[in-house]
């Protein structure tokens, strides 16, 4: 009698180690500070739902899985993108960002969503977790310095709020040319597979893309590569405001951009959470999107 899927040694660490982050990571935004207790209730539904998926995999022979058990990871998927956490992102257009990005991602053929996302051939192996090396890097470097500007701020206490501008441009400097590299990536071997019209520029952007002018025609790029450019170049200037507080005003006139924006101390804040927010929703998404095609591929009855 053949093994039980539990046996497999690459399977099985690719299918219960990623079901199970999942649920970790559903269960993590339940506990979302403004979360409401119906959300919250959701979240620890499909928490549970992909435990039984990953427990029923692990226990069964080869394809034991039911259409249902699969579609529960799209159901998450669908899930991270709408509405379903109150008070979790500042920026309202991101959530039409989310759902544009699922669409184009879940339009992959299952065949190719190996290839496409992980950027390696494979014949049927289970791949090793995504390569996201250069986030996890760019992120393990900084999130000490991000952390402490978080928990000054959500404390009430902030003694030092000249100090959050500094680091969180650092921090964009640090993890933008991370996620732009790989994500944009992967949308671009999407939009190969797909034959889709992805604005990676729009997509990476917390609220717009903007203009780079490269021999007299527009090249866009994302909203946190303008500001980490006009960081990288000091073309900013950090004042105090009328409130007591500070405001930092960006003036990009050099390299082909015309990039002037202005934000409170507050409100850099936010947008910088919001990116950090959507970024790990697209990097869920992706994983996601890969487990699905195996299973579905290799394990649905």
């Amino acid at each position: 009698m053949a093994a039980n899927n539990s046996m497999l040694p690459k399977a099985s660490e690719y299918v219960i180690t990623t079901m199970s982050d999942l649920a970790k990571y559903a269960r993590l935004l339940s506990q979302y500070y403004h979360i409401t207790r119906g959300q919250q209730d959701v979240f620890l539904f499909f928490a549970n739902e992909l435990e039984k998926t990953r427990n029923k995999w692990a226990s069964g022979r080869g394809r034991c899985l039911s259409q249902t058990d699969i579609e529960i990871l799209f159901k998450i998927g669908d899930l991270l993108t709408s509405r379903s956490i109150y008070r979790y992102l500042s920026h309202d257009s991101i959530y039409d960002k989310l759902a544009r990005f699922w669409s184009y991602i879940r339009k992959i053929p299952d065949g190719a969503a190996a290839e496409v996302i992980t950027g390696r051939s494979g014949s049927g192996q289970p791949s090793n977790p995504l390569d996201f090396q250069k986030i996890y890097a760019a992120k393990a470097s900084s999130s000490l310095m991000i952390k402490t500007v978080i928990d000054r701020n959500n404390s009430g206490r902030n003694d030092a709020p000249l100090l959050d501008l500094p680091a969180i441009l650092l921090t964009i400097i640090i993890r933008s040319e991370a996620h732009e590299y790989v994500l944009g990536k992967i949308l671009q071997r999407a939009r190969d597979a797909t034959k889709d019209l992805i604005d990676t520029a729009d997509l990476l952007s917390v609220t717009c893309k903007e203009a780079n002018m490269k021999n007299g025609q527009p090249v866009f790029v994302t909203d946190m590569r303008a500001i980490r450019d006009a960081t990288a170049h000091a073309r900013f200037i950090i004042e105090n405001d009328s409130t007591g507080d500070f405001t930092i005003h960006f003036n990009n006139t050099g390299y082909g951009y015309s990039f002037h924006k202005t934000y409170s101390r507050k409100e850099l804040l936010y947008f910088y959470q919001d990116y950090d927010r959507i970024t790990i929703i697209y990097t869920r998404l992706l994983i996601i999107r890969t487990l699905y095609s195996y299973l579905n591929l290799y394990f649905l009855s």
